[in-house]
């Protein structure tokens, strides 16, 4: 069983059985890791069988093959819920977007928040322009950019389109910060929908893969739509995304 474990969390030995050794003489040889690898094996097998494997003569691509028909039928189902709750307390016509949104806003608001005042990030913006951002959304001020798309959305198209140089100068500025710049509230989430914004969405998919952005020192997330040519199981990859972020910010 030693080697089981071994060989699974992919362990340097013999460090790996000495250590292990050493900690069953300790407790008096309770015999954890022959329990412990006993109820790993067991689990195994019942999931596999779960997915119509044998639990015992079962491929590494069987078992991918596998998993890819039930991410596709679970994210279905899931989709098919948040549409129901998007109909049911934002629109008859809202879609599946929105139905992520709804969600994760009402869990993010079972719990108060704690970070950088909108006030301040506004004056950090304006002291460090984000002219690619500025340009990308149409806008030919930042004032009128700040006016008219929440401070958190403009960080977050800044965060797509400028350059790290541009990100490091930001974030120079927070060694200027003090306490009073902070304040507890509800975590912010937000989604951009307008026509505007599906460049800088294309972009942030082609760079990262995945359509949420998390900005702990604002106890904010930024959700961008998922696109219609999504593959499968973007949904459930989103919903889980999300609900990590939140937790990573509390």
């Amino acid at each position: 069983m030693t080697r089981f474990l071994s060989e699974t969390l992919q362990a340097p030995e013999p460090m790996f059985r000495l250590g292990l050794r050493h900690l069953e003489k300790a407790n008096g040889h309770p015999n954890t890791d022959i329990r412990f690898s006993t109820e790993v094996m067991h689990a195994s097998r019942a999931k596999l069988r779960e997915l119509g494997l044998d639990g015992h003569d079962t491929t590494a691509p069987e078992l991918y093959q596998a998993l890819q028909s039930r991410i596709k039928a679970d994210d279905q189902r899931l989709e098919r819920r948040l549409r129901t709750r998007a109909a049911q307390h934002v629109s008859a016509a809202a879609d599946v977007n929105d139905g992520i949104l709804h969600s994760i806003v009402e869990i993010a608001h079972e719990a108060p928040s704690y970070g950088l005042k909108i006030s301040v990030l506004k004056t950090l913006l304006k002291k460090q322009p984000p002219k690619k951002a500025l340009k990308q959304l149409g806008y030919r001020s930042l004032d009128s950019m700040l006016k008219h798309e929440p401070a958190v959305q403009v960080l977050a198209a800044a965060w797509i389109v400028e350059a790290n140089a541009w990100k490091q100068r930001f974030m120079e500025q927070y060694k200027r910060l003090q306490p009073n710049d902070f304040e507890v509230r509800q975590l912010i989430v937000e989604q951009p929908r307008a026509n505007r914004w599906q460049a800088i969405t294309i972009k942030a998919l082609a760079d990262t893969r995945h359509t949420v952005l998390s900005f702990k020192e604002l106890g904010a997330l930024v959700l961008l739509p998922i696109p219609d040519h999504a593959p499968s199981g973007s949904v459930t990859a989103t919903m889980a995304l999300s609900l990590h972020e939140l937790n990573e910010i509390r």
